[in-house]
Formats: structure tokens, sequence, C-alpha cells
């Protein structure tokens, strides 16, 4: 598995190839991160909803709340790539920031600023709360981490104010951060949020008739615009996240409805060897740049910091789903590689549908599907017709 370790390589952009980068062991390529990449931890007054309401909940049963959200923002030490847009991470179901820390120095090494609220609520009505995982010493069936895309407004104006209004040296990093270009992360549940911030489906006026779980999953999220009236979410990395699946017939199976998103964004689909809905997701997505990156090994936690070695791999009180292999293990060296990959493809898809980096799209085109950590790598038929009108144009 290639790893950056140079400065040069860092970037990306200064590889003649991204897969003649410095060859290093996972283990120095993450000890290299933990040193150029500096955290703060800042607890944010989120306007959230109570969730003591039945399951499900919906707008009109929400009552708003103050909730504090612990949020720890990654960046590079040297200071950030201001052509760059910032992530937010939009978390699997009751997974915390903490496990992700990996992957989320592994993003701000490559200069990104990376934004990981943990949303804890307390939802007393949960269905899963009675689930046997819940029942290990130590799990909480009371209080929940959960994403929800109105946390972008929350970190966005947190951002804004602390740009804006302060000069403290601990923000020098930070100088030249675009806070109206971001892209989401996300993972599971934040996987499917994320495709409804991107579609626009959390707007208020989409879609009046969404169900009570998109509303919670959006929980009064105000779109954000840039300097050209358009959404600042450019792009989504999605890790196994759920589909939007069509309004279900009995007795048929879930099918994909059309996601469109806008002409200017872009999609990167990733997932283990097991997610057979990865193909259709790709195939049914429509409007802005969309690919797709099935890894070679790794199950729907393989972008999450290792925790055991033995047992069936998930991370405390996380649920075992239900394509994952019954008795897959795995072990940190490779977990530690998936991490990489992942951190390389999706730092390759901003630079080349956001960029516009001829570099970062060769990689993309070829470099990766023949790396031995991935099974399979294809784009979407839209990637392909803007390329060739790239290739008319010039």
């Amino acid at each position: 598995m290639h790893a950056l370790n140079s400065k040069a390589c860092r970037t990306l952009l200064a590889c003649a190839v991204f897969a003649d980068c410095v060859v290093a062991s996972s283990e120095a390529y993450r000890n290299a991160g933990s040193q150029g990449v500096r955290t703060i931890q800042s607890e944010l007054q989120h306007h959230g909803w109570d969730l003591t309401v039945p399951f499900p909940p919906s707008a009109a049963d929400a009552t708003p709340v103050r909730v504090p959200v612990k949020t720890t923002f990654y960046f590079p030490a040297a200071g950030v790539l201001p052509e760059l847009p910032w992530v937010l991470l939009l978390n699997g179901y009751d997974v915390r920031s903490r496990e992700y820390s990996d992957l989320l120095h592994a993003l701000a090494l490559r200069g990104y600023l990376v934004a990981a609220p943990d949303y804890r609520r307390f939802w007393p009505s949960n269905p899963a709360a009675s689930g046997p995982q819940y029942q290990e010493p130590g799990c909480d069936n009371k209080t929940f981490t959960l994403p929800a895309l109105s946390l972008l407004n929350t970190v966005h104006e947190h951002l804004r104010r602390e740009l804006e209004g302060s000069h403290s040296p601990h923000l020098e990093p930070l100088a030249g951060v675009s806070i109206n270009n971001m892209v989401l992360l996300g993972h599971s549940l934040g996987g499917l949020v994320a495709i409804q911030g991107l579609t626009g489906r959390c707007d208020p006026d989409a879609d009046p008739d969404r169900e009570a779980s998109t509303a919670l999953d959006c929980e009064g999220y105000q779109p954000l615009l840039d300097a050209h009236g358009k959404s600042i979410i450019k792009g989504a990395f999605i890790y196994e996240g759920s589909p939007i699946l069509e309004k279900q017939i009995p007795d048929e199976s879930p099918k994909f409805a059309n996601v469109s998103i806008p002409d200017d964004a872009f999609v990167a689909y990733f997932g283990s060897p097991s997610f057979s809905i990865l193909l259709p997701q790709l195939t049914h997505t429509h409007g802005g740049c969309a690919q797709l990156t099935v890894l070679s090994s790794g199950n729907h936690y393989g972008i999450t910091n290792f925790y055991n070695t033995s047992a069936h791999q998930v991370s405390p009180c996380h649920v075992q789903t239900s394509w994952d292999p019954p008795d897959y293990t795995t072990d940190p060296a490779a977990q530690a590689g998936r991490v990489e990959l992942f951190t390389m493809v999706s730092d390759a898809a901003v630079r080349a549908f956001l960029l516009k980096d001829e570099t970062a799209l060769q990689y993309l085109k070829s470099a990766v599907s023949q790396d031995p950590g991935v099974q399979l790598h294809r784009f979407g038929d839209q990637c392909a017709e803007r390329d060739s009108a790239r290739l008319v144009s010039s």
C-alpha cells in the first residue's frame, strides 16, 4: 500500500503521478500524520430537537432545544491548503468521532480542515435501545451519537465567527479557509444524510411529503449558499451509506430512486466487498460526477479505528450489519491500509472533480483499479460525458 510521507507528496499536486509518491509502512504514515496535525476541541451550542417524543419523530412533534455538541477540528500544523474544501464528518449510527480519528488525521495531513462533531442525543423511545449490544458493560442505551445535516449550520456559523472575529495564534493554520466551500464525509447513516444534503432533499421546501425519518436526518437544516447562490456542499465521500429508496411496495424488494446531484458537485461511493447495493447506487446517480470504489477487503466499519482482534469486527456497542460475513476479522495493519486508501482516493476525487486537476483524474482512471486493495473502481456515465466535453473544448 502506498503512503504519502514527504512534504511534496503530502499535497498530491506535487506528484507527477500519484502512485509514484514515497512508499512507507502504514505505521510510519500514521505517525507522520499525528506529528503534522493539530486539533482544537470546542463545545458548540446546537439548535437540536427533543427526541423524547415517540419514534419516529417528525418536525411537527419536535421541540427545539439547545444541545452542547463537542466538536473536534483537525487541521495541518503547517496550514490548510486554501484551494481545498473543508470537510464535515457525518458519523455512522452511534459511532463516535474519535473512532474515525486515524482517517481524520490522514485527511488533515493532506491539507484539509476537518470538523468532527459528537452529537449525543437523549432518545428514550429509540427502538434500537433494547439491542443486545447495549447490554454490554459500559454501553449506553439512553443517548446516541447521531448525524444531522443541521450540524452544518452550527459548525459553519462557529467557523465564520472564529475566522472573522479572532486573531488568536492558534488559528493561524486556518488562514485562507473558504467556509463556503465544503464536502461531506458520511459513513453508514451519515452517508444517507450526506446524500440528502447533496441532493437538496433537506431544503425545507424540497419535499413537503418527506417521511419523519428524513426530517430527523435534516433536523431543521437551513440551506447555506455560496457567492453564486449555490449550495456550499460541493461533494461527498460516502462509505456504505444507505441509499435513497423509492417508496416500497409490499412484498417487493426496495428499488433505487434516481439520485440527482448538482452538475458542479461530485459523490464518491466506497464500500466493502459484501455491500451489494453499491453498483445500483452508482448507476442510479445522475447529474454531477459519481464514482465507485469497492475495496478488496473490510466490512461496514472499514474506515474506523480498529478495536477488536478476535470477535467479529464492530466498534464497541455497534450493530453487526446484516451483509457482513458473520466470521469477519481483521488486524490493525489491514485496517490502517484501508483508511489510507480511502483517504487517497477521496483526496483525488476532490482534486479531479472540483479543482479540475488532470493528474488526479488520471490517477482515478488508471492507478486506483490496479491497487491490490481495490476490487472494483468505476465512474458513472456522467463522468465520461464530462471528460469527453472537456476533450472537445480543448
